[in-house]
């Protein structure tokens, strides 16, 4: 006698695989971008690297409240922390751009 998991359970196998094969991806192309936006494979890094500390920060929020909230706060999550990645490569880029600049104009001036 053999059992075959059908229904919800067997769509979420196949989400899962889906999902593992379609993530890695994404964040491989996530970092190629931000590799032409600033020109450095460390930034790029260093920009990927923040996600984790939004990520973990508003997950452990939603594990510590009730399913209702947790469904209503996911969406906004998502969205915050997309929002905070991108104040993270703005950062990013005036850190660069101040450091450029500071090379370029800091011989010419004495600081006092």
């Amino acid at each position: 006698m053999t059992h075959t998991w059908a229904g919800e359970f067997d769509s979420l196998r196949k989400e899962q695989k889906r999902l593992a094969f379609i993530i890695p991806i994404s964040l491989a192309i996530i970092v190629v971008l931000l590799y032409m936006q600033f020109g450095t494979w460390k930034d790029a890094f260093i920009v990927i690297a923040t996600l984790s500390f939004r990520g973990s920060w508003g997950h452990g929020f939603l594990v510590r409240q009730s399913n209702t909230i947790q469904y209503l706060c996911r969406g906004r999550l998502h969205s915050l922390i997309g929002v905070a990645t991108l104040g993270a490569v703005v950062f990013m880029s005036g850190v660069r751009r101040a450091q450029r600049e500071c090379r370029r104009y800091g011989p010419r001036t004495r600081l006092r």
